[in-house]
């Protein structure tokens, strides 16, 4: 019965590691294979709307146009329009769609320009610093969490014990 009751066990310890693997294995595969359907769709709708956009006579259609080129409801018309002028407009578009919300328009001549407290050429690297570090520290916090089980440094060893936690307890942790 015993023998009987490890072999459940092993199945089970190996059918959670192998259904993780397909899981991961599917779903990059969905990803890389979505991300050219996403790139294909777009350019199918860029193009088609941008060949009827001297026909159209609906501002809702050509509201929803743009909006459609933009991947966004959340832009103003003008905004997308001047984007589409840059020299590289997909990246343009996809750098505001990201930032949107560190510029205004303006007002006599409809261009984007940053909002007051961002301006200031420090105040954006430094949230560039700022993010960075988060990001940064919020992985290793990730990794020392999924790494700690199998692996406690000399020095949180040495804290613990400054703590006074005894040596035997530590080895839970």
């Amino acid at each position: 019965m015993l023998i009987y009751n490890k072999r459940i066990i092993l199945i089970f310890k190996l059918i959670g590691p192998a259904v993780s693997l397909i899981s991961f294995i599917f779903a990059v595969y969905n990803i890389r294979f979505n991300n050219r359907k996403k790139l294909i769709d777009e350019f199918t709708v860029a193009k088609a709307f941008l060949e009827d956009l001297d026909n159209l006579k609906n501002k809702f259609v050509i509201e929803k146009g743009y909006q459609a080129i933009a991947g966004s409801d959340r832009f103003d018309i003008d905004v997308i329009k001047h984007l589409l002028l840059f020299p590289n407009p997909s990246r343009a578009l996809k750098d505001y769609r990201h930032a949107y919300r560190l510029f205004k328009k303006h007002r006599e001549n409809g261009r984007l320009k940053f909002k007051w407290r961002f301006r200031p050429l420090w105040v954006r690297k430094s949230l560039a610093v700022f993010y960075f570090l988060k990001y940064w520290l919020s992985g290793m916090a990730i990794f020392y969490a999924v790494v700690s089980p199998f692996y406690i440094p000399k020095f949180v060893i040495n804290f613990f014990i400054l703590l006074g936690v005894e040596q035997n307890h530590i080895s839970l942790l």
